[in-house]
């Protein structure tokens, strides 16, 4: 009785401490800088999203891919704390500059919204991954 007793135990805590991937790509060319959050902050089964990540300091030319992970250690506190605190890793990697400048150049550039032309904003939960451009001004025929 105690075999079997073990063996669900084991069971139960195998089944429940599955890692979770999830990428998120823009089609943005990626450049080498990343903006990498191990331990962002998530409650009661991560219907308490983490706070989003404004890369839009980092990343001049947009984000090129988001990735959002539990990893082995993220799932085991998780199960420790009956997943009322559910930690995830979140990877952003910026896009390259589409001048064909690197990406250290364009943060080197003035944070004015005139010249990055791009607002960037990460959020989790219920919404996406969001990237807007800036308006493009419209010509109307004289």
């Amino acid at each position: 009785m105690k075999g079997i007793r073990s063996l669900a135990l084991l069971v139960c805590a195998i089944g429940t401490s599955a890692c979770f991937h999830a990428v998120i790509e823009t089609g943005l060319p990626a450049s080498g800088r990343v903006i990498s959050k191990p331990w962002a902050h998530s409650f009661v089964y991560g219907l308490v999203p983490p706070a989003p990540i404004d890369a839009s300091n980092v990343c001049r030319s947009g984000v090129s891919k988001v990735e959002t992970q539990h990893s082995f250690v993220n799932g085991l506190v998780a199960m420790l704390t009956w997943s009322l605190y559910t930690p995830i890793k979140i990877d952003v990697t910026c896009a390259a500059d589409r001048a064909g400048a690197k990406d250290d150049d364009a943060a080197a550039a003035t944070n004015s919204a005139t010249t990055t032309g791009t607002s960037t904003i990460i959020r989790f939960g219920r919404q996406a991954a969001k990237s807007e451009p800036a308006p493009v001004p419209t010509v109307l025929p004289e």
